[in-house]
Parts: C-alpha cells; structure tokens; sequence
C-alpha cells in the first residue's frame, strides 16, 4: 500500500517544510504524514498558523504551548513529534504561531520536518478563503491543497462550505446550488482559490481526501480528468481516504523513451533524419514529446547526429552502442535509464512525424484516469504506437530480446489494457522504405 509522504514526493535526506490548506481532513492528513516521517526516524515539528484542535495524546510525543518565541524553547526536547502552539482558547483550541516564527525554525534545522495547517474549515467538507487566508510560511516546500469528496452533492450554503459566499463567487454557482465536479476544479484553479498565495518555489499537491466509496472514487476521476483538460499545473494528485489509510496516485509520473537506434536495413539511410517538412523525422518527435505531459523524456539512439538533436531539446540520451542487438535493446536501455519514480513507460518511435502532443496527452489520461496495465492508441481502429506500460512490468521489460518491443507482453494484459481511438489516420503513420516515405510526404503535402 502505498504511503502519502512517498506520493508526494519526499525526500528523506532533505529537511522539508509542508503547509495544508484547504478543508476535508487536513488535521487528519497533517497527523498522520508526521507518524509516517516519525517512523521513518525523522523529527517532526508539527503546528499552525491559525487554529487546530487540540490533539490527542497518541498523536505526538511532546507538546509545547508558549507565547515565547524564542529558539531556545526547543532544547532538551527529544520526541519525534513535537505539537507548538502559542496557547490554548476557550474552545480548547490550540493557536497558532506566526509564519515567521515557523521560517526561522525550518532555516535553523531544529527539525527534519515541519508541517504546518496554514487555515481552518470550520469542519466543512470544502471552502473558499478569505482575503487574509490562507497563512503560509514563506519557506514552505511542498503546499497541500485538500478538498473532502463528500461535499460533491451536498447543497451550497454554511452547513457545507466554509465561506459560501465566496465559493459561489469563485466557482460561478449561486447559493443553494448542488456542489458539482466542476464547480471543485474552478477551486481549485481560480488564482483566489485553493491554492492562493503559494511560494513561488513551493511544489503543489492535490489531495481529493474521503474517498470512502466507489462514488467519490469516481468523482475525484472526474475532477482529474477537467484538471488535465486545462492543463492546470499541479506536482501530484492523492485519491484519499485518512479513514481507510488508503491512497492513490492519480497524476502517474510517465517516462517517455524514444526508440531511436534502429538501423534502417530497408530504407538504406538513416531514415530518422529524413526531412518531413523541412524537420527531421525524429526531431518532429522529440518536439512533440518535449511539449508534452511525459515525467522526463529520453531518448535511446547511436547516432551523434540524432544524439545532437536531443542535446538541443534538453533531453536525457542514451547511447545504445550494440544496436544490432535489436529494438529490445533500446526498450532495455531507456527502462534501465529512467527515473526510479516513473509510474509508468512510454514507448515512441523515432520515424512517427506525425505524432503530437495532444496525442500524447490524450494517451497520459486515459493511463492516469484508468486501472490499467497498458494504453494502445487505434488510429481509425488500427493499433500503433506510443504504447503505454505500467511500471510493475519493469522487469519484463528489461529481459526482452531480439528485434521486438514490449509489444509482446500485450497478450498477456488483454484485461487490463485500454485503447484509445483516433478517427484521424494521420498520427499513426511510420515508414521503413521509401514508398512509405514517399507516402508520408505526401501526406506533409496535403497539412501544406
């Protein structure tokens, strides 16, 4: 089962500084990401910037309320999680500290982790913030924005939404309306929603928490899928439930590897550096890879000339020294080469000109947004490529051999493999000789 500090992203041998906004469970999700790290033998520094519930006893080790601000406050401290505050209200409320505190702290290394709630909900399950929200210290690292998926149905007014008024603003709803997916992703983009006031350099992750049933499991599938239509940039997704200890990564980290080391036998030239509209063919897709939503692109080739054209786009290379051995050895070299954190391989060939990227994206969301052990694009019913492969299939993919590609393990995911139809021919097209050249410039001719 996964873990949320590994899906989103955090490093153990760097100090981190980790606020949540939003509402749907952060006290839950701040708790528990600190037993994670404490686990992990970390000190963690947990506290607010507003307000929070006193916690319970067998959720930390030590507890320091003080209107002192000063870093000695922390010697001889030795619990793993540590809860500050500034003291405690009337309503038994632990208040917070402020943010500058909260950036001397993390800067003086007192803590491996500090993680902050930088607003409060009210105990609604979605909100909208104030002008003076959320409260963010300046250092932070990661921000974690939290919407609770059993607001989805419920009606807009204050049993629901913490700040309706400004919900309905933001989301272009009026009050009384029935919370929709829609509705949540304008939150969630709309410069004064959820992720208001993030640090310039802070990494931002969605978290879709309560999804308790199979209804708002799919809900939180349609507010990824209206994310990555409008291309709103987010470092993660989390399908949550603090309930269940259950999470799910719902923006796969997708490495592309372009096979570009073939020898070209039938064509008699290097056909990956062919011009199709005045653009070598593998440039055409590097390019279209390069714009794309791929985790990192790499590219698999033995020839400088094409190793150049990857250096100009910033791409990883890999240089297959026995191409000879076969298309498997390229396959073997960019799963070899790829990070460790890919959740998935896209396989590309070098001598598909017309691929783009909103093919490319259009593939990455059918992986990200389904159960699926591999994505076969069809254009106009006929499969070709880039193919998609979880990454559990690592191993297999790196014992291939011979002159064949991953497409051989497909036989074996006829279950779990999801096609994705393209009416338009086009993209499809590859060539190996000079008739299917010719005929791809002819199809260059007609897009003139």
């Amino acid at each position: 089962m996964d873990s949320l500090c590994r899906l989103i992203n955090i490093k153990p041998d760097k100090s981190e500084m980790i606020c949540m906004v939003g509402a749907g469970g952060k006290t839950s999700a701040m708790f528990l990401l600190a037993r994670e790290l404490s686990d992990k033998g970390k000190k963690v520094l947990v506290t607010t910037t507003t307000a929070i519930y006193h916690p319970e006893k067998e959720q930390y080790d030590d507890i320091l309320i003080s209107e002192g601000e000063t870093m000695d406050l922390f010697d001889n401290r030795s619990g793993s999680i540590t809860v500050l505050g500034r003291s405690v209200s009337s309503e038994g409320k632990l208040l917070g500290v402020s943010p500058e505190v909260l950036d001397s702290i993390f800067l003086k290394g007192t803590f491996d982790y500090i993680i902050v709630e930088g607003d409060g909900s009210k105990s609604r399950p979605v909100k909208a913030p104030a002008g003076h929200e959320p409260v963010i210290p300046s250092q932070t690292t990661r921000l974690l924005g939290l919407i609770g998926l059993d607001s989805i149905g419920k009606e807009v007014g204050m049993e629901f939404v913490h700040r309706p008024e400004l919900f309905c603003r933001i989301s272009g709803c009026v009050m009384g309306d029935i919370i929709n997916t829609e509705m949540i992703s304008r939150l969630i983009i709309h410069e004064e929603g959820l992720f208001k006031a993030a640090p310039d350099l802070s990494e931002r992750y969605l978290l879709l928490n309560k999804a308790e049933g199979e209804r708002e499991k799919r809900e939180a599938y349609n507010i990824v899928k209206k994310l990555l239509d409008s291309n709103y940039k987010l470092n993660g997704i989390v399908i949550s439930s603090m309930k269940n200890r259950s999470f799910v990564n719902a923006l796969k980290r997708v490495s592309g590897i372009i096979l570009a080391s073939g020898l070209s036998r039938r064509m008699g030239t290097n056909k990956l550096l062919l011009p199709v509209g005045g653009i070598p063919a593998i440039e055409r897709v590097i390019a279209a890879a390069s714009k794309s939503a791929l985790f990192e692109v790499i590219l698999v080739c033995s020839n400088a000339e094409i190793a150049s054209i990857g250096n100009k786009y910033g791409k990883k290379i890999v240089d297959n020294i026995v191409p000879e051995l076969g298309q498997s050895r390229s396959v073997a070299l960019g799963v070899e080469n790829s990070s460790p954190e890919a959740d998935g391989f896209m396989f590309l060939v070098g001598d598909q000109p017309f691929i783009t990227e909103n093919i490319i994206n259009s593939l990455l969301q059918s992986y990200i947004t389904e159960d699926c052990s591999a994505v076969i694009p069809l254009y106009n019913g006929n499969r070709g490529n880039p193919v998609i492969f979880t990454a559990s299939l690592r191993e297999k993919l790196m014992s291939l051999t011979g002159d064949t590609g991953g497409r051989v393990l497909l036989s074996g995911l006829e279950e779990s493999t999801v096609t994705v139809n393209f009416t338009d021919e086009k993209p499809g097209y590859d060539f190996d000789t000079r008739e299917e050249y010719e005929a791809v410039l002819l199809q260059e001719d007609k897009n003139v």
